[in-house]
């Protein structure tokens, strides 16, 4: 993958065919990952903010040691599912 097409082509792939099938639905996954946040820090997440943080965890990433281009496809994605949940829940 060299290309932002490649990548993007890639990154469809995982989100709509493959994470899908492994996990389930984006929304009832980060969901649960939201509730357990809520909880463990006592104050309300969303879907969406659990994306944008996982978004920030991948930056954050390129910026210390190796890039990997792992961690871009993961951005793209969790930047995909963030734009889509883009109502907060």
């Amino acid at each position: 993958m060299n290309t932002p097409k490649e990548i993007l082509e890639h990154t469809i792939k995982l989100v709509a065919v493959d994470r899908a099938e492994t996990h389930g639905d984006y929304k009832s996954v980060y969901g649960t990952v939201a509730e357990l946040w809520s909880a463990y820090r006592d104050e309300p997440y969303t879907v969406q903010d659990v994306l944008v943080m996982m978004a920030l965890l991948k930056i954050g990433r390129t910026t210390s040691g190796k890039t990997n281009i792992d961690d871009f496809v993961d951005l793209a994605g969790y930047a995909a599912l963030a734009g889509a949940s883009r109502d907060g829940t």
